[in-house]
């Protein structure tokens, strides 16, 4: 097997865009997941306005926190239950910018009707979707068709289609426009809305409400749609409403050069913000107060525009990795605005239900990071989310007999989701991944108030936590952690696996550390929350005592971090003959032969180094890169991107360059042959990780810049800017040099080979 593989390039390269010039119908699932459009409130998938037969397809709307429930009848444990007895995934809505054409007794369809010039281009400067194509009916005639959607920024409920059909060929034309309700949800199939009623709300309105029966959400979609025909404004000739649609139907003759052109508006909102007695009422005015479409354009126009003169990474050496990085970019970007601090961010974004769109410590790992450098507003608001959850987080650890709180692995409301016993009891080390999240969040701010009003609670019972899932152990003289998985899910229930042993260690440290800031900052506060936490003030030595004898395996003979106590005596495994056809191998291989099996499914020990670089030498960084890089399969999405970022620090430049290569094109190519269930969002900031930390080598702490640069073979430039506390950097590599510059904001210190510091705007630091 050839375990270096890139995945074809199906799409031409271009800087700024996506472009599909042909429809396999065997792809179809993945090009509706890349073309999905969102706001970070709605995300409508990238299928097209006519449908299609013969193929795939999974339309419709997804919408941030709504979710559907069923009961979990898998048999994860006996006795009392572990988690959550009903499963909860998010939920497909309805396909809201629904056209369809007919001629004579023919629906156009990509794949059954006669179309030549098929064309979709995702512009990522703007994010809107443009189409065009020629469709010949059986019946006679000829029409050019163009559509343009976009999801506007940031008008949270909106979606807006302008749907256009030229007659190049006299045609007798019905369409139909509106909204189409889905089956069920991408990756289960399940019909799980229920109806709620569809009606005509004015002459060129119509409305369609669902609910969710266990969840008890309700959703409610409503359309504006103006019809025109040379101009002259096209009333519906009959209206179709039923429990899974709401269309209107219009009628017309098209002569030689005439053209239909129909705007498209539509509003979606749930029960999740509005009342249900209200929620058609809301709808409908979120429809009515909404300016044009042209209007529309424009305003999310400027919004990306702002975006990207902010956040652009421009790769100049490969125009591959150039247009990938943009995709991930893109992606951040409208997977969630600021304005609720009751979400997170699901695995996928609003692009596909696969795991559910649950939350997973993804958001805290890769995601938070480039959003503290983009958006730290909202960063905060995803902090913000695991405060208010803590509760549920407390009651679990209570269920299985712990102190503290014990954040669920999968979860959208804070309780546990449904999985895996073995992930979603045994990858604990989340309880890691949130305190790191709120160390890198405060590095960056400096904002103490939510250290004084979430973080200390957060983080207090992290550590209750910690120091009591450990054991102590005699014959090692150590604090151990026993049965626990690890980053890597392919090696499960373990003995002292060293990520969850050294980031469980600091987590300890960390918490103790910030009450003593906290005691400095606001003392009577302080006071308070000891009080109100019932908090021994014996505690923070206590956990101090344990990391300092918390266990962390280390082998001098290979002079390797082993990832676990029996890592090294796994079976080891032949990568050259394992097929392609194999892969992945969690989807073909007896999970008792991959347990036992010495091949990782994504970063453990190398992430772990990653997270903790400081703490780690770099010829130790080289050594266990040597080791674990071959032994890798990079079934996860999780594995490319710091494969890329440590390649890099360790000066591996070819591997830095393949490991990003596949990380940013990971979802364009396919490469994990599972894109049609939604875009691997936590893949799109490791790659972002994987340039800033890795290639320009550009992180910070305690206020100072650690700027240490490096280009791979044949790359001519690497330019970006971010945002660290309250400053504006812009980074810049070439073969010669590295240039550091302060745009906006008070000086800041920097070490860099070479380079005295610190930065200030008039001082621009270049390392060589």
């Amino acid at each position: 097997m050839e375990r270096r593989r890139k995945g074809k390039t199906v799409f031409p390269v271009e800087p700024w865009a996506v472009t599909e010039t042909d429809f396999p119908p065997e792809h179809s699932l993945v090009r509706e997941t890349l073309f999905t459009l969102s706001n970070g409130y709605l995300g409508l998938r990238g299928a097209l306005e006519e449908g299609v037969q013969g193929a795939a397809s999974n339309p419709g709307t997804h919408l941030a926190g709504v979710f559907y429930r069923k009961p979990d009848h898998s048999a994860y444990a006996k006795g009392p239950r572990l988690f959550s007895e009903t499963e909860h995934a998010m939920a497909t809505f309805a396909d809201v910018l629904r056209v369809r054409p007919r001629v004579g007794a023919e629906t156009l369809d990509l794949l059954t009707s006669r179309v030549t010039g098929h064309r979709r281009r995702l512009d990522l400067k703007t994010a809107v979707l443009e189409r065009a194509a020629v469709w010949t009916p059986q019946a006679g005639g000829r029409l050019r068709i163009r559509a343009r959607r976009f999801v506007p920024m940031p008008h949270r409920a909106l979606a807006v289609l302008r749907y256009e059909i030229e007659a190049l060929e006299p045609a007798e034309l019905r369409l139909e426009a509106g909204i189409e309700k889905c089956a069920g949800t991408a990756e289960r199939g399940i019909a799980c809305w229920a109806p709620g009623g569809a009606r005509r709300t004015g002459p060129r309105d119509v409305l369609l409400r669902s609910r969710l029966p266990a969840s008890g959400f309700e959703a409610a979609a409503a359309t504006d749609i103006r019809c025109r025909l040379d101009g002259d404004p096209l009333e519906p000739a009959s209206c179709t409403c039923a429990d899974n649609r709401a269309l209107l139907v219009y009628a017309a003759r098209l002569e030689a050069g005439q053209r239909l052109e129909l705007e498209l508006r539509a509003a979606v909102l749930s029960t999740r913000d509005t009342e249900a007695g209200a929620l058609e009422k809301a709808v409908c005015a979120a429809l009515g107060n909404a300016e044009g479409g042209e209007a529309l354009l424009d305003a999310h126009a400027s919004w990306w525009r702002d975006f990207w003169a902010h956040n652009d990474i421009v790769i100049e050496g490969d125009d591959a990795v150039q247009q990938g990085i943009r995709y991930c970019l893109f992606q951040i970007a409208q997977s969630r605005q600021p304005g609720d601090e009751r979400l997170s961010i699901g695995t996928n974004g609003l692009t596909g239900a696969m795991h559910g769109g649950l939350y997973f410590w993804d958001t805290e790992v890769y995601l938070l990071p480039p959003l503290l450098h983009m958006n730290p507003g909202l960063a905060r608001e995803l902090l913000d989310y695991r405060f208010h959850t803590l509760d549920r987080a407390r009651q679990q650890a209570r269920a299985l007999r712990y102190r503290g709180a014990m954040y669920p692995w999968l979860t959208i409301t804070g309780e546990p989701g449904p999985g895996f016993y073995d992930c979603t009891i045994g990858e604990q080390h989340i309880n890691a991944a949130i305190p790191y999240a709120i160390d890198r969040y405060l590095d960056a701010t400096e904002d103490d108030a939510f250290l004084r009003t979430r973080g200390a609670d957060i983080l207090i019972e992290q550590a209750r936590f910690w120091a009591d899932r450990v054991c102590w152990n005699a014959r090692k003289g150590a604090y151990v952690i026993n049965q626990a998985t690890g980053p890597d899910e392919y090696t499960v229930f373990n003995n002292n696996n060293c990520y969850t042993n050294t980031m469980a260690r600091w987590t300890l440290r960390f918490a103790a550390d910030s009450l003593d800031r906290l005691r400095g900052i606001d003392a009577e506060g302080c006071r308070a929350l000891e009080t109100r936490l019932e908090l021994d003030p014996a505690e923070p030595a206590a956990w101090r005592r344990i990391a300092d004898a918390l266990y962390i395996p280390y082998d001098q003979a290979l002079g390797i971090h082993p990832q676990d106590e029996a890592f090294l005596d796994l079976d080891p495994v032949d990568f050259d003959a394992i097929p392609e056809t194999d892969l992945p191998l969690e989807s073909h291989w007896p999970w008792e032969r991959l347990m036992r099996s010495r091949v990782i499914k994504q970063p453990d020990v190398l992430l772990l180094e990653h997270l903790r670089h400081e703490e780690f030498r770099m010829d130790q960084k080289e050594a266990d890169y040597a080791f674990y890089e071959p032994l890798t399969i990079h079934d996860s999405s999780l594995s490319p991107s710091i494969h890329a970022l440590v390649a890099a620090e360790i000066g591996r430049l070819d591997d830095a360059a393949y490991y990003l290569y596949r990380a940013v094109r990971l979802d364009l190519n396919n490469i994990n042959r599972n894109t049609g269930a939604g875009i691997h969002l936590a893949n799109c900031g490791g790659a972002w990780m994987a340039v800033v930390h890795g290639l320009a080598g550009l992180r910070f702490r305690d206020g100072i810049a650690r700027f240490a640069p490096v280009l791979p073979p044949g790359w001519r430039r690497i330019a970006f800017r971010l945002l660290y506390r309250g400053r504006r950097l812009r980074c810049e590599l070439t073969p010669e040099r590295g240039t550091l510059a302060l745009e906006d904001g008070a000086p800041l210190a920097v070490t860099a080979p070479g380079l005295p510091g610190p930065l200030s705007a008039d001082r621009p630091l270049t390392a060589v």
